[in-house]
């Protein structure tokens, strides 16, 4: 996404790298500040854990190649990684409400055009942008 027209070289690299730092981190599933604890805490705790970064990355990464094993692997690892969480509140500890929101846009061209606008009215109520 980032770079693609104006060097692509550049953006396919950018690409290949967070492909496999996605699955090195769902590999070994875990919070950086549990590691790093002494360095990071108190100034940058993770206290809402990994699972919304995972699905954080999932979502870009679907979002950037159209690849539908991303939306099979938020299908699978959802409710194990927090996905239905009643949470509203968007942050850099918490990104299930902005995966939630980038999920919604492939949602919504499966739905009809009135039910369309009427969740974009939502969501910029929500979001605050009108």
């Amino acid at each position: 996404m980032v770079f693609r027209r104006s060097d692509h070289a550049y953006s396919r690299t950018l690409l290949n790298r967070a492909t496999r730092v996605f699955e090195f981190a769902d590999k070994y599933r875990g919070s950086y500040s549990d590691g790093l604890k002494d360095v990071v805490c108190p100034f940058y705790c993770s206290y809402s854990g990994y699972q919304d970064e995972l699905l954080w990355g999932a979502t870009w990464l679907h979002r950037a190649t159209r690849n539908t094993m991303y939306l099979n692997y938020i299908q699978r690892n959802g409710q194990v990684l927090s996905a239905s969480e009643e949470d509203y509140t968007f942050g850099w500890d918490n990104k299930h409400v902005g995966a939630r929101i980038l999920l919604s846009k492939t949602t919504l061209k499966l739905m009809d055009p009135m039910t369309t606008s009427i969740f974009q009215l939502n969501v910029n109520a929500i979001l605050s942008l009108e």
